[in-house]
């Protein structure tokens, strides 16, 4: 688990690749509540569009129980969403479905629904959110009935991984009044209290999916279910448990179709009891939908304007210097290159804004330029100056008995100072030239001597310090 966790950690916070892992249109991600989502995990990502819609289609199959033959469902949904501010969603849906029955009892349900959905980034690939759903079941369709409201609270997460592929999952509760909606259980058939969709019990709503984003299509599968928790209710594999096949395809910029297979895996309760009531899904469902969501018109982005920048390396007789190795700065760019024999450089399709070149060349002093890169083409010429002549002025302190002073050597005026050694040693580096030296040390009288400094050359100062008088 704590590997598992890691894992997701790490993917949640790497850089995103560079290919878009959306869909061609925003509808694509919608499901039948016009809200972000599989078929029942819904999706915690947020959209962009103002107002979307949503309408289903499909046909269900239940198996025979105690042998009176099969049930067929006919259903459909439609919804619209508006999307206030871009972290919240709210959707209004209705269900309304069909049951035939074996010997006929055949009869519609409808369920109006609302949903909100609220959701954050939390990371570059992961957000995170709440939903809150209202379900107004009744005996009729239409009809509702308050006192059997169904109210949801769910945690909902969407995890974008690379390559196109998104995992949502999704976990909550589920207050569950429907079986206030029942009527008399005693008047109603076997068939009848199959196909109410009213539960005794309270549920906890599980799910997770995976989607993959195509070239155009949209692929999702999932697995999702509704464990019931209660006194009244079954086992847990009789609890409602599905998995869903999704394919999606935008055909417009704001139409997207979809085509989807529900399969239940739940164990059919015994009907032959009026209690507890148990929902129970269609065996098989198949079915299509249309999705409509409002793009704004993207305006194509103008490409970022660049430049070429030619140039020339000179030395101070306005020789150009060829092998020079020069390193372009700009933006979050180094591109680094060498001059031509006649000097020159050529560096293509830079991004403008502020620049720098740094150049360096052998027996020359190194150049650090800034300059603006803000045309098409542009041209500078730069100047290294001759490297300073390298020159030491070197020596030994000593008291007059022969012993090693670690003595301050300051050059006059400018205060440039060395400590020597342990040993006594000490060594500057200078420009050609004369200078004043001064040595001192604690306790010992102070010296000044003169010196000159040749070019390329190594002077040798050797001082003897006398102690002073106490």
């Amino acid at each position: 688990m704590r590997a598992l966790l890691v894992v997701a950690w790490c993917v949640a916070f790497s850089p995103l690749h560079a290919r878009a892992d959306t869909p061609a249109a925003e509808s694509a991600l919608l499901g039948r509540s016009a809200l972000p989502s599989v078929d029942q995990v819904l999706h915690a990502r947020p959209g962009s569009s103002f107002i979307q819609a949503a309408g289903s289609a499909g046909y269900g199959l239940t198996e025979s129980q105690a042998g009176e033959g099969a049930h067929h469902r006919l259903e459909a949904s439609v919804a619209a969403a508006i999307r206030p501010i871009e972290q919240l969603a709210i959707s209004v849906a209705f269900d309304g479905r069909y049951d035939a029955h074996p010997g006929g009892d055949d009869g519609a349900v409808g369920l109006p629904r609302i949903t909100a959905v609220g959701s954050q980034p939390v990371a570059p690939r992961l957000h995170l959110g709440v939903a809150l759903a209202l379900a107004l079941p009744g005996q009729t369709a239409p009809s509702i009935d308050f006192g059997a409201a169904v109210v949801s609270v769910l945690a909902v997460s969407s995890l974008r991984i690379s390559g196109g592929w998104q995992l949502s999952a999704q976990l909550g509760f589920r207050i569950d009044n429907s079986a206030q909606a029942a009527p008399d259980l005693a008047r109603l058939s076997r068939a009848d209290r199959l196909s109410l969709g009213l539960s005794d019990a309270h549920a906890v709503p599980i799910g997770v999916a995976l989607t993959r984003a195509l070239a155009d299509w949209q692929l999702s599968a999932e697995l999702s279910g509704e464990i019931l928790v209660g006194s009244a209710a079954p086992s847990f594999l009789q609890s409602p448990l599905r998995a869903a096949l999704v394919a999606r395809l935008p055909v417009a910029r704001d139409l997207s179709i979809e085509v989807f297979s529900r399969l239940s895996l739940s164990q059919r309760p015994d009907y032959a009891r009026q209690r507890p009531l148990v929902p129970v899904e269609p065996r098989l469902m198949i079915g299509v939908g249309l999705r409509f969501a409002t793009q704004p018109k993207l305006e194509a982005a103008a490409p970022p304007a660049r430049t070429d920048l030619y140039g020339t390396t000179l030395d101070a007789e306005d020789k150009p210097i060829p092998n020079a190795l020069v390193v372009m700065r700009v933006s979050d760019l180094a591109i680094a290159q060498r001059t031509l024999p006649d000097g020159t450089f050529h560096f293509e399709n830079l991004p403008r804004g502020a620049a720098r070149l740094q150049v360096t060349a052998d027996e020359l002093e190194p150049l650090e330029h800034g300059l603006t890169l803000d045309r098409a083409q542009q041209t500078i010429s730069l100047r290294l100056a001759a490297r300073a002549a390298g020159s030491q002025l070197r020596g030994l302190v000593r008291s007059f008995d022969g012993a090693p002073l670690a003595a301050q050597v300051r050059l006059l005026p400018d205060g440039t100072s060395v400590s020597a050694d342990n040993d006594g040693r000490f060594v500057l580096e200078l420009a050609p030239g004369s200078y004043q030296v001064e040595i001192e040390c604690s306790g010992y009288r102070t010296q000044r001597r003169n010196v000159t400094v040749q070019k390329n050359g190594v002077t040798v100062l050797n001082v003897e310090l006398r102690a002073l008088r106490h």
